[in-house]
């Protein structure tokens, strides 16, 4: 989306749209990543980058929200994430690639559940524009 981003549930949305448009526009990472017969050894490699990328989400939220401490947030980050890919490998298990509905599902799915901890009324520390 052009413009600013007006709140975390909309910073979480741009996260999975980024996520979505990689699958999207990638079908080995697609088929690799999300597939049901990902190897062991991918798998491990997998794990340690996503325990990279929370870290990274995790710093880029604090970094632009007001926001206390959040008790277990890479965790949470990370239970959140674990669902969005079950969504999109049943997804796939229908269809060619991603569709939008399921996208938004997961989009749904990840802030109702991060709703449970991270207070609504979060601001940003500034207006941030897109290519912030």
């Amino acid at each position: 989306p052009k413009g600013r981003i007006a709140n975390w549930q909309e910073f979480i949305a741009l996260i999975i749209d980024r996520s979505a448009n990689l699958y999207r526009s990638d079908p080995v990472a697609r088929k690799v990543l999300l597939g049901t017969t990902m190897p062991n050894e991918v798998r491990k490699v997998d794990q340690e980058n996503i325990e990279d990328y929370i870290s990274s989400v995790e710093a880029r939220f604090y970094e632009l929200f007001d926001a206390p401490s959040i008790v277990r947030l890479s965790d949470r980050l990370m239970y959140a994430l674990t669902m969005i890919d079950a969504i999109f490998e049943l997804d796939l298990s229908e269809n060619d690639n991603l569709t939008l509905n399921m996208v938004e599902e997961a989009k749904v799915m990840m802030t109702s559940y991060l709703a449970n901890f991270i207070p609504e009324d979060t601001k940003l520390k500034q207006p941030l524009s897109e290519d912030q």
